[in-house]
């Protein structure tokens, strides 16, 4: 029994012994009787530690043969046949891979990590780099990237072990060679180690991956090479998202300034026009949108040109619903800048933005939220601009947040929106509450509290009695 204060420990044979119980006497599946069980002592705060759940079954012994596997990639290329490590890398490759069930792929890449196989396959990487070993580099890199792709424990392991100092080899090899397959798996592997990880991302930009992220991405351009550049681009987002809850944001603007300093916006909008390609396009559309994010790289993406390469790109109405989302997203971004959304309305951006708005907009409220996000932005402080959106643009608003009621960011956005159309346009009020604007702000209140406060200012702003109803602390606000 556990003394006074401490978790109670399960043991492998009472673990085992509960399994048991509920296939047998409840009529459950071997997986769903070993999470159930989990579950089960979970709930009760036990210690779980000593427990395997993969229990006695197949899956141990999966376990314990790619445990060999990783231990013959440990020998290297001295200690085992080149016969041996095609094979365990081709099987730590499939465990881990996309194509494996999701437990048993979560269940070998623990496996790898705890058998320092990543360490393993970082010095079999080293060893094909220094003696040029082509082909059996193209066959560590997949391995590498499928033991720690859709794992947050694999990638902190990954910043371990020489890891990130071997993919760093092969980028730089890739880039002085001009070798685009192996820039292509180089980089695959950078994309799968550093999304949602700062301790991965930051010894990545620190050994210079930003310029030869940079420099792939434009040879996938020169070359026409659609696989490299969405490769390429998933990989410089994946560096410069800042998706580690963990860690601080500064550490991804820092990372934006340095890939906007090493050419990142111009290889991005150049790789934008050059693929027609889906997957291409839409990674430079989603690099864009996180550069985007960065005070520095939006006003260098100005610069570059950025706005009406978006603008083109929705134009054409190429690619799926995500890319026009991402295209918005970036304008949304730079409209930020005062300049910029000026311009925006004076080059054809704006009256694009209306026409994806009322073409899109009862199917697509993430993409409304964008646009109309767009517009709120474009009229703040800018009465020139206010007048150029106009009533119709007020109306096609409006028209989003009443088919979309329940979507909170729309919502908020048109209710900025409004309130900025009209607050040195107050011509605009009437019209714009002929077109239901007071209908769709209190509805838009009382969906969600959180847009109380911008629905309030935008009635007012409109002339329109309103009021907020008076509160307890436990009470979230709402409107009379």
């Amino acid at each position: 029994m556990a003394a006074f204060g401490q978790r109670r420990r399960i043991s492998q044979q009472a673990f085992d012994a509960c399994v048991a119980e509920n296939v047998e006497d409840c009529g459950m599946g071997r997986e769903e009787a070993v999470w159930n069980a989990y579950e089960h002592f979970d709930f009760q705060n036990a210690d779980l530690s000593a427990v395997d759940p993969d229990g006695p079954g197949e899956r141990r012994e999966a376990r314990d043969v790619l445990r060999i596997q990783v231990a013959l990639l440990a020998r290297g290329v001295g200690g085992a046949t080149r016969a041996e490590l095609d094979a365990a890398l081709a099987f730590v490759a499939a465990a881990c891979g996309r194509d494996a069930a999701p437990r048993a792929a979560a269940a070998a890449r623990a496996t790898v990590v705890a058998a320092r196989g990543l360490a393993a396959l970082a010095a079999l990487v080293d060893a094909c780099v220094e003696d040029g070993d082509r082909p059996l580099l193209l066959k560590c890199l997949p391995a590498l990237a499928a033991s720690v792709r859709g794992d947050a424990a694999a990638r902190d392991a990954f910043r371990y072990g020489g890891c990130v100092e071997a993919v760093l080899r092969v980028l730089r090899a890739a880039a002085s060679a001009g070798d685009r397959r192996l820039g292509r798996a180089g980089l695959a592997v950078v994309a799968a180690a550093a999304a949602g990880t700062e301790g991965v991302k930051a010894p990545l930009v620190a050994g210079g991956a930003c310029p030869l992220t940079v420099e792939l991405v434009l040879a996938a351009v020169e070359a026409g090479d659609a696989r490299l550049g969405a490769v390429a681009c998933r990989a410089l987002a994946a560096v410069a998202a800042a998706d580690d809850p963990r860690a601080a944001s500064a550490g991804a603007a820092a990372t934006a300034t340095k890939l906007a300093d090493a050419g990142a916006v111009n290889a991005l909008l150049a790789a934008l026009a050059a693929f027609g390609d889906e997957a291409a396009a839409r990674a430079a559309v989603d690099g864009l949108a996180l550069l985007a994010a960065s005070e520095d790289a939006a006003a260098e993406i100005v610069r570059a040109g950025g706005a009406r390469a978006c603008r083109d790109a929705l134009r054409e109405r190429r690619g799926s619903a995500a890319r026009r989302r991402g295209l918005a997203g970036v304008l949304r971004h730079l409209a930020g800048d005062d300049g910029a959304k000026d311009a925006m309305c004076a080059d054809g951006t704006l009256e694009e933005l209306l026409e994806v708005l009322e073409t899109f907009r009862d199917e697509d409220p993430a993409l409304g939220e964008h646009v109309v996000a767009c517009l709120a932005r474009m009229a703040l402080r800018r009465p020139a601009n206010a007048a150029k959106i106009g009533v119709a643009g007020g109306a096609l608003v409006v028209a989003a947040m009443a088919a979309h009621p329940a979507h909170a960011g729309l919502n908020r956005q048109g209710a900025l929106a409004l309130r900025n159309l009209v607050a040195r346009n107050p011509e605009h009020a009437a019209p714009l509450l002929a077109a239901g604007a007071e209908a769709a702000l209190r509805a838009a209140a009382a969906a969600d509290a959180a847009n109380v406060d911008v629905a309030f200012a935008a009635l007012r702003g409109l002339g329109v009695e309103a009021a907020m109803a008076p509160r307890g602390d436990a009470d979230p606000p709402r409107l009379l």
